[in-house]
């Protein structure tokens, strides 16, 4: 195991829940990488699929390394340490130690505080099962990250994983090209983050009391804490895109949720809210004062869904795409982003009744 770049002063955790469709291959990718942490945190949230049982044979007979489990130590409040091991790297002075433990009933926010209170390292990287990493993706983040006194935190570029064609019309809804990111602006997910301890404790952690939305908060907190936020396009995230229409709807709900919630975006979502109103007002103007009022609408229509169109351009440029089938993706995509946008302002409403002072900020 001599490839590795071996990050000895860092840490790597995920929190996940029934992933046991998509765990494998994310811990696969966790043990391709260019780079290796000295130290891996993984807590459950009280799964009741094999997720468990998948984790642990992983560790067991998967794991290409020299393997010694340890005693597991009783926790309390909880909190279970269902497995210890740790793993020589062919060398005694480059060691993986691998935690996993179990809270029945923990949120993500909450797992994720776990992970962190157990990090004996003061880099933290974050990623999630359901994704697949680069294999460069450690090695990326921690070049925009370790020695840099002035960076509190750096996230990456999430790419889709798609396997149908609502997949496809998806990913061109949501996910941006790199050329759309903007370095100053960057808000990292924390499929895709690396962070350090200290300013992690000083912007409060993850708010316990999400459970969507709680990554973007903890960043919103980061910066106004003065810490610097980096972006690392090398740091690639593959991220496997919804597969059917209830879980796009529940997805985007849960999202706006947590933005009601913290008090995150509330000039995004007038927004969304005013368009829905123009559009009304075109249809009501178009039927009671003149039909000719109608014709503005492929003008709105055309302004909604221009985004979108880009990317699929971008890609039908870059041959990720075919022309004919790009095309097909156009109308679709119009309508997908109506829905969305309807999941959006159902859930922001919704959080705006379960909104809790100690999260009210004003964010653009």
């Amino acid at each position: 195991m001599n490839k590795y770049i071996f990050l000895k002063d860092a840490t790597f955790i995920s929190t996940i829940y029934n992933e046991q469709e998509s765990l494998y291959d994310f811990l696969q990718s966790l043990f391709g990488q260019s780079a290796m942490v000295s130290q891996i945190i993984i807590v459950d949230g009280g799964s009741t699929d094999k997720t468990v049982e998948i984790l642990k044979k992983f560790f067991v007979e998967d794991v290409p390394m020299a393997a010694e489990q340890k005693k597991l130590k009783e926790t309390t409040n909880g909190l279970k340490n269902i497995f210890h091991t740790r793993y020589d790297l062919e060398d005694p002075q480059r060691t993986v130690d691998v935690e996993i433990y179990q809270k029945k009933g923990a949120n993500i926010s909450q797992g994720r505080n776990i992970a962190f209170s157990k990090a004996k390292n003061n880099i933290i990287f974050v990623s999630d099962a359901g994704c697949i990493l680069d294999k460069d993706w450690l090695a990326s983040l921690s070049a925009q990250i370790i020695g840099l006194e002035d960076v509190g935190a750096a996230g990456g570029f999430s790419k889709p994983i798609t396997k149908s064609f609502l997949e496809d019309v998806l990913s061109s809804c949501i996910m941006p090209e790199l050329k759309e990111i903007k370095k100053e602006k960057f808000m990292p997910s924390s499929r895709s983050l690396a962070i350090r301890k200290d300013v992690f404790m000083d912007a409060g952690g993850y708010p316990e009391g999400m459970d969507y939305g709680e990554d973007m908060k903890l960043n919103f907190n980061i910066k106004q804490k003065g810490y610097k936020i980096a972006f690392s396009p090398e740091a690639v995230v593959y991220w496997r895109m919804r597969s059917d229409f209830l879980q796009i709807f529940k997805q985007f709900f849960r999202y706006a949720k947590g933005d009601a919630i913290g008090g995150m975006y509330p000039v995004r979502h007038a927004i969304r809210f005013g368009a829905l109103a123009l559009l009304a007002s075109i249809i009501l103007a178009a039927v009671f004062i003149h039909p000719l009022i109608a014709l503005s609408l492929p003008v709105l229509f055309v302004g909604y869904i221009y985004q979108p169109a880009l990317r699929i351009v971008h890609r039908i440029q870059k041959k990720q795409m075919r022309f004919f089938y790009g095309l097909a993706l156009l109308i679709p995509c119009l309508f997908l982003q109506m829905y969305i946008d309807k999941a959006k302002m159902i859930g922001y409403l919704y959080g705006l009744t379960k909104r809790n002072n100690k999260y009210n900020i004003s964010i653009y």
